[in-house]
C-alpha cells in the first residue's frame, strides 16, 4: 500500500497580522495631506480657467465690435459708429455667452450669481462677477467684479481739434488677476 504524504503544516506566525494602529494613522494622514494638496491645486486651476473664459468673452466682444464698425463703414454709415458706444455689447454677438443673465438697472449684490455677466443700464457697463477670486485684486476692496464699457475714441487733428477715430471696448476700473 502506498502511503500518501500529507501536506506539511504551516507554521503559524507569532503575534497579530495586519495593520497596527500607528500604521493606519500614518496612512490616513498621508492620504489627507495629498487630498488637501490636490484640492488646493484644483481650485487654483479652476480660477485660472474662469479668468481665461472671461478674457475669451472679452476678446469675442472686441471682435464683434470691429465687425459692427466694418459693417457700418461698408454701408457708408460712419456717422452711426459712435452710437455703438451706447449699445449693450452683448447685442453685437450672434449668440450670448452661457453666463450672460441680461440687463439690469443697478442690481444689488447677491441678486446675480457669481461667474455671470450682466449689462448695467444705469451706467452702460458690461459687468462680470468673479466667482473664484482668491487671486483677484480689485481697485476697491470687496468688489469682485470687472466692468467694461464701449467708448468713443478721438485723436488730435489739425488746429487742436479732436477727430473721431473709432470705438473701443475697454475695462473701466483696473484690476489684477494672478
Amino acid at each position: 500500500m502506498r502511503r500518501m504524504c500529507a501536506a506539511p503544516a504551516r507554521a503559524k506566525a507569532p503575534g497579530p497580522t495586519g495593520f497596527t494602529l500607528l500604521e493606519l494613522v500614518v496612512v490616513v494622514s498621508i492620504v489627507a495631506i495629498l487630498a488637501g494638496v490636490f484640492l488646493k491645486r484644483a481650485q487654483f486651476y479652476q480660477e485660472q480657467a474662469e479668468k481665461v473664459a472671461m478674457e475669451q468673452t472679452v476678446g469675442i466682444i472686441r471682435s464683434a465690435l470691429h465687425l459692427q464698425m466694418a459693417a457700418l463703414i461698408t454701408k457708408n454709415r460712419m456717422d452711426r459708429i459712435p452710437h455703438l458706444a451706447e449699445q449693450n455689447p452683448m447685442e453685437w454677438l450672434a449668440e450670448k455667452p452661457k453666463g450672460y443673465v441680461g440687463e439690469f438697472f443697478d442690481p444689488k449684490i447677491g441678486e446675480i450669481p457669481r461667474g455671470s455677466w450682466y449689462y448695467d443700464l444705469r451706467d452702460g457697463c458690461l459687468v462680470y462677477l468673479v466667482n473664484s477670486g482668491s487671486h483677484f485684486v480689485p481697485r476697491e476692496p470687496g468688489r469682485k467684479w470687472i466692468r467694461y464699457r464701449a467708448a468713443v475714441e478721438y485723436e488730435s487733428a489739425r488746429g487742436g481739434e479732436k477727430e473721431f477715430s473709432g470705438v473701443i471696448f475697454k475695462e473701466v476700473e483696473p484690476f489684477q488677476w494672478f
